[in-house]
């Protein structure tokens, strides 16, 4: 975003020059409030693209058995993701109080990995929780797989619907049952919908009520005070 802002006016004469103009720039937008300074530094890594191999040419991915070599992907699949990366640029939520921040691979647009900032007034204000997503073949008409990876090595369970293991409880996905309008639905279902439903319900501040059976208990004192100790 800095660089487009100098480049928007008079071209630099160098790369040195490019960095030094940058850096005045950041100062100026840290010196104004941060919920203006976040959004202006953050609105343009939204999304985008990286490196996913590693030296070997493997992905550094959950899914990276499912990732095959020499792969082409059909044609509805694609023109599908490309939409929905366009909306993922323009449309993810970047305030300072929450955010949501997806790259895809620079040689496979249906590897993915998202970062959803936990949200203010939660439990996981202020986390960074990363989620590895590939859309397999059946792609739109099946939801895409998704896995935590910030989970301590294994060892951390953030939530009744996110799994120590890195499993995502949630209907969207088809790892929960639902209601009809909360499954998958081919031509509704976005991976927007699933991040932001896995950033507003699940990481929110009712956690004791994800657990089965406990919804029940949202509107008393006593459920209110399990929720708390949970």
């Amino acid at each position: 975003m800095v660089e487009k802002v100098i480049r928007g006016n008079e071209e630099p004469e160098d790369e040195e020059q490019i960095q030094l103009q940058a850096n005045e720039i950041i100062q100026e937008i840290l010196k104004m409030p941060m919920p203006e300074a976040y959004k202006l530094l953050l609105k343009d890594l939204r999304f985008d693209y990286m490196e996913m191999k590693d030296t070997t040419g493997k992905y550094k991915h959950h899914y990276s058995n499912c990732i095959q070599p020499n792969y082409i992907p059909s044609m509805t699949k694609m023109i599908r993701l490309a939409s929905e990366t366009a909306d993922l640029a323009q449309a993810l939520p970047y305030e300072h109080t929450n955010g949501i921040y997806c790259r895809c691979d620079k040689d496979r647009v249906d590897v993915m990995k998202a970062m959803v900032m936990g949200a203010k007034g939660t439990p996981y204000a202020h986390g960074a929780f990363v989620f590895d997503i590939f859309f397999e073949d059946n792609y739109p008409n099946g939801p895409p797989k998704c896995n935590l990876e910030t989970t301590g090595g294994g060892k951390v369970r953030f939530n009744p619907n996110l799994y120590a293991c890195g499993k995502v409880c949630l209907s969207l996905l088809g790892t929960w049952r639902g209601n009809a309008t909360e499954n998958w639905d081919a031509k509704l279902s976005t991976l927007m919908q699933i991040l932001i439903s896995v950033q507003a319900i699940i990481m929110s501040e009712a956690v004791y009520f994800n657990e089965p059976g406990f919804e029940g208990e949202a509107n008393s004192k006593e459920g209110q005070n399990k929720n708390e100790a949970y």
